[in-house]
This record gives structure tokens, C-alpha cells and sequence, in this order.
């Protein structure tokens, strides 16, 4: 089997074996990787003036949070109230309804009694002929 100027299969068969130079570098530059990942991680987490301002900022989200939580639970127990007379209010305009219906009715009963009355006091009474 010849290789050909493309074949790739000598790269399954090869391994990787660092000489004693590569091998120093190898290590110091992933030292130094490991080095600036932990100075990296050390400055964002120790900004002082940064994370102060965060946690200024989250603090006061929170306090308006907690009063707009607050204003929201008043709303609501306002609208419960609310609701609540109106119900109220409506059963009495109900009632107060059906009182003025039955007065109504009492009222033209009365009328129509006075009426009949008033006719009867009205027409002339015969007299018997003596």
C-alpha cells in the first residue's frame, strides 16, 4: 500500500510523544493558561467598584419589588372590598326593588277601592215612592 501525497491513515497509526524541550513547554503553557484563567476569574470576582454598583443596583430592584408587591396586595384587597359592597349594595337595590313593586301594587288596589267607592257615593239613590 503506498501513501499518496492526501492520505490521512498514517494519522491513525501515529502517536504523540513530547520530547523532553516540547514537553517543558507543553507544561508551562498550560501553567500559564491555568495562571491567567485564575487572575482573570480573581479580577471579575474582586471588582470592587463593579460589584458594589451590582449589588447597589440588585438591592434597590429588590425594595421596589417588595413595594410594588406590597401596592399590588392593597389593589387587590381594595378590589375585594369593592366587590363586596357592590354586591351589597345591589342585593339592598333589590330588595328595596320589590318593596316598591308590592307599594306600587298596594297604592293602585287602594285607587281602584277609593274609585268604586266615590261611584257608589256618587250616583243618586232611588228613594221608594211613598
Amino acid at each position: 500500500m503506498a501513501l499518496g501525497p492526501y492520505d490521512t491513515q498514517w494519522l491513525t497509526r501515529a502517536s504523540f510523544e513530547p520530547t523532553p524541550a516540547r514537553r517543558w513547554r507543553l507544561v508551562a503553557g498550560v501553567m500559564g493558561l491555568a495562571v491567567l484563567l485564575v487572575l482573570a476569574a480573581w479580577f471579575l470576582g474582586h471588582d470592587g467598584s463593579r460589584s458594589s454598583e451590582l449589588a447597589a443596583r440588585l438591592a434597590g430592584a429588590e425594595r421596589q419589588a417588595a413595594a410594588l408587591g406590597a401596592q399590588l396586595e392593597r389593589a387587590q384587597a381594595e378590589l375585594a372590598l369593592e366587590r363586596a359592597t357592590r354586591q351589597e349594595l345591589q342585593r339592598q337595590a333589590d330588595g328595596l326593588g320589590a318593596r316598591v313593586a308590592e307599594l306600587t301594587q298596594q297604592m293602585e288596589f287602594l285607587a281602584s277601592r277609593r274609585a268604586v267607592a266615590y261611584n257608589d257615593q256618587a250616583a243618586p239613590q232611588m228613594r221608594p215612592e211613598q
